[in-house]
């Protein structure tokens, strides 16, 4: 019998798999950039990226998740979920494209200052793509398909690394070709998508529930919210680095972000897996109370392992990764490296909460922390620069993780011990799910 730890690790280390390989590739790709493109340049591409990322997280209506809970819970099917996320992604790209469009004009000049107007319009092609992109991958999620999952997500990375290396090879120095690769590389990566997912639905008598609309949006607004707040809690000191600094501060300030976020990969990893697992165990109070506590503990000491690691090393790794250059990223990543470990135990328990059908309590730390996060932000930058920018998100994010923790001992009224303390039977049950009895 498979129980739901080994299942979890199971599925957890597919993900891991690809999140590593996505991880190197990108950080590669990066350096690539940092060194070819300059500080500036590299500043300039991340800002222009993180405009459309920004969209997508603040219209996509949570469509995402709630395919996730609702074909994990086995109330939909994938049938049904993939026309929902078709008819979806219409209406919101009708009303976020001239929205973005109208906003890059009007406000670019003053809101990214350094950025080309013409760069981010390019990078705003993105939008559409990667919101259906998010939806179509969403049920691949739901029906625990982690394997061909793993595939659709590293094709955009991949084909992404391809571009930059022919870029470089012809010489190219053009922001927005670089920008123009990443529109490209998302839109094959939809395109395998598509087809991977097709697979499934066509396996799946005609019909669905046609009242999915109204359930999805009703489920997502929740998550979507909480998402979002999440996505400007992670990603505000960044416009504020290059609001007040610049995009030579910001290109600086993306690599300590872009580095500390690889220890993230576990806890990503993890609460990817835990989500549709615990979704199926939402009926079994007891099932989820088992899980969720070791994993949390778990996930959240590995990382604070590896936080000690990348401690030791930053300085010389930054330096021979990207360049001289780029050595002012060390004490801001530093600085980011116990948020990091704050985050690790925050995503799991927001797996939890998503998976009880109340995505509504990671709204509501979310949105404390991120109130904090831009508060400190503005405070500090001005004054300490992208430490000032690192040490506001840091605790944030310890903020968040405080709150997640109260709530979740109030609900299930387990000790806080019980998610932060690691147990001895911990990496009993590990080992015997790695080396089971009898092999």
């Amino acid at each position: 019998m498979v129980t739901p730890l080994a299942s979890l690790i199971k599925n957890a280390s597919f993900v891991l798999t690809r999140q590593v390989a996505s991880g190197l590739i990108q950080l590669v790709a990066l350096a690539i950039i940092g060194r070819h493109y300059g500080i500036e340049g590299s500043g300039i591409y991340a800002m222009a990226i993180l405009v459309q990322a920004l969209f997508a997280a603040l219209l996509n209506l949570g469509i995402a998740p709630s395919n996730v809970y609702f074909i994990g819970s086995k109330k939909i099917s994938a049938a049904t979920a993939l026309r929902t996320s078709f008819k979806i992604c219409f209406f919101v790209s009708m009303i976020g494209i001239p929205l973005g469009i109208a906003t890059v004009k009007l406000a670019g000049a003053k809101y990214l200052p350094g950025v080309p107007e013409g760069v981010a319009l390019i990078a705003f092609a993105a939008f559409p793509i990667n919101l259906l992109q998010g939806y179509l991958a969403s049920i691949l999620h739901g029906l625990q398909k982690f394997n061909k999952l793993n595939a659709v997500l590293l094709a955009q990375p991949v084909i992404f690394f391809i571009s930059i290396l022919i870029l470089v090879g012809i010489g190219s120095s053009s922001i927005s070709q670089l920008v123009g690769c990443y529109v490209v590389s998302a839109t094959v990566s939809l395109a395998i998508t598509i087809f991977v997912v097709s697979g499934y639905v066509r396996r799946e008598p005609p019909g669905g529930d046609p009242g999915y609309t109204a359930k999805a949006i009703n489920y997502g607004y929740k998550a979507n919210f909480s998402n979002l707040l999440a996505f400007i809690n992670y990603r505000a000191d960044i416009f504020l680095v290059n609001f007040f600094l610049g995009p030579l501060s910001s290109g600086v300030y993306i690599i300590a972000i872009k580095i500390s976020e690889r220890l993230w990969l576990v806890s990503q990893s993890v609460a990817t897996a835990l989500l549709p697992r615990l979704s199926e165990l939402s009926v079994q109070e007891e099932g989820g109370k088992s899980l969720t506590p070791v994993v949390t503990r778990s996930v959240l000491w590995g990382t604070v392992a590896m936080c000690l690691v990348l401690g030791l090393f930053a300085s010389p790794a930054v330096v021979i990764i990207f360049g001289k250059d780029f050595s002012g990223a060390v004490t801001p990543l530093l600085l980011m490296l116990p948020g990091v470990a704050f985050v690790s135990a925050s995503r799991i328990i927001a797996s939890d909460f998503a998976a009880r059908g109340k995505p509504e309590w990671n709204l509501y730390t979310a949105g404390a922390a991120t109130v904090i996060n831009l508060i400190g932000n503005v405070l500090l930058i001005p004054r300490y620069g992208l430490a000032g920018a690192a040490t506001s998100t840091s605790f944030a994010y310890g903020i968040n993780l405080s709150i997640k923790l109260w709530v979740y001992m109030k609900i299930t009224k387990l000790p806080l011990t019980s998610l932060l303390i690691l147990e001895k039977s911990d990496i009993e049950k590990v080992k015997s799910v790695i080396y089971p009895k009898g092999n």
